[in-house]
């Protein structure tokens, strides 16, 4: 009797059939010996990987939701503030405090910068200082220049110079690296600002010479540039000191 050889693709076939009886009689095997004994355990552990997974969903949802309402609150907030309506700004940072979004830390920060901002322009500066101060220790890294330059300009508007330069010296270290000097036309840098800061505390410190060296060091590309040569152009026209009281004019002839 001849012997029928068997085609190409009869052979792959009966090899994957082979491959998936084995790998059939695996599983089975596997779920005998494995699942089905342990069918409880696996079965409640599944129900609370999907039960967690639902309230870490809805948690993650609520927060969302919450900090679109406070971001909402505090765009108002500041809108009613410049727009001079200071008790409405305060009643929408209020609805953001009792809304619980204060558990968000980028929410407290932006709530309480803002705070201490409508305490500024109240006049209320030992309010806002005590909000920066609070504040500064608390707050992410890259707004803490920010909150630095906003207490340094509190600190002298109240009358206190030295805190305020001594607040922008702290304020260095979140700068980066210092621009090269002597480049007037240099990109712009958050030195900059500092710059302009740090001479305007100084002119008030009646340092004009150390003055006039930050404030030259200001970019001419910088968007303070305009501030810094107005505070050079004040320092240039310092009034003269008062007339002696003996002082006469000279008679006219």
């Amino acid at each position: 009797m001849v012997r029928r050889r068997l085609k190409h693709k009869e052979v792959l076939e009966r090899i994957e059939q082979n491959d998936w009886e084995v790998a059939r009689d695996k599983i089975r095997e596997f779920w005998k010996e494995t699942i089905r004994p342990n069918e409880g355990i696996l079965t409640t552990a599944i129900v609370v990987l999907v039960l967690g997974l639902g309230a870490f969903m809805f948690f993650k949802n609520t927060r969302a939701n919450r900090r679109a309402d406070a971001n909402a609150y505090l765009a108002e907030a500041r809108t009613d503030f410049e727009s001079g309506d200071t008790e409405g700004a305060l009643a929408e940072l209020l609805q953001v405090r009792e809304g619980g979004d204060y558990a968000d830390s980028r929410v407290a920060v932006a709530a309480e910068m803002l705070h201490a901002t409508i305490a500024c322009g109240s006049g209320e500066y030992e309010n806002a200082i005590t909000i920066l101060n609070d504040l500064i220790p608390k707050a992410p890294k890259p707004v803490v220049p920010d909150l630095m330059y906003e207490l340094s300009m509190a600190q002298e508007s109240n009358d206190d110079a030295e805190a305020a330069n001594k607040t922008l010296d702290e304020m260095t270290p979140y700068l980066g690296e210092e621009p090269a000097s002597g480049k007037p036309d240099r990109e712009a840098s958050p030195w900059d600002r500092y710059y302009f800061r740090k001479g305007r505390v100084l002119a008030k410190l009646k340092k004009e010479k150390e003055a006039v060296e930050f404030l030259l060091k200001v970019s001419e590309r910088s968007r303070w540039i305009v501030d810094a040569r107005a505070e050079l152009a004040w320092i240039k026209a310092k009034p003269a000191g008062a007339l002696s009281p003996g002082w006469q004019p000279s008679p006219e002839g």
